[in-house]
């Protein structure tokens, strides 16, 4: 357990130079933050609802994820999000375009029929 938060302090102190050479960083770690909790009350809401506990149990792991824990899990909750939102990117691209990457190979799971084997009745 050490070795995976040091290793998370490790990759916090890497953003943390990287902001020290960008002026703009702050508004950047706002907008992150934003995204994250935006995340957030989409995680909890779809798993407690909107009632008065989903609120409380929002706010109090909201404060601590954003504010006092944000070197260790920011950049867990941004590398998720990124691996999420590419992964869903990926299935979604292989579902529209799989026609176009291989052609003939999804015909019968699209209700196409091979129109040479078809014959005519009584032939």
């Amino acid at each position: 357990m050490g070795f995976i938060l040091e290793m998370m302090q490790n990759i916090s102190n890497v953003f943390g130079g990287l902001c020290g050479l960008v002026p703009q960083c702050r508004y950047i770690m706002i907008g992150l933050k934003i995204v994250v909790l935006l995340f957030l009350v989409g995680w909890v809401r779809n798993r407690l609802g909107s009632g008065l506990i989903a609120t409380i149990v929002l706010l109090f792991v909201g404060y601590l994820i954003l504010f006092p824990f944000w070197p260790i899990f920011g950049p867990l909750a941004i590398v998720y999000l990124a691996a999420m939102y590419g992964a869903l990117g990926l299935i979604v691209t292989f579902i529209f375009a799989k026609s176009h990457l291989f052609p003939g190979a999804f015909a019968e799971a699209d209700g196409m029929q091979d129109m040479q084997n078809v014959r005519p009745p009584g032939v």
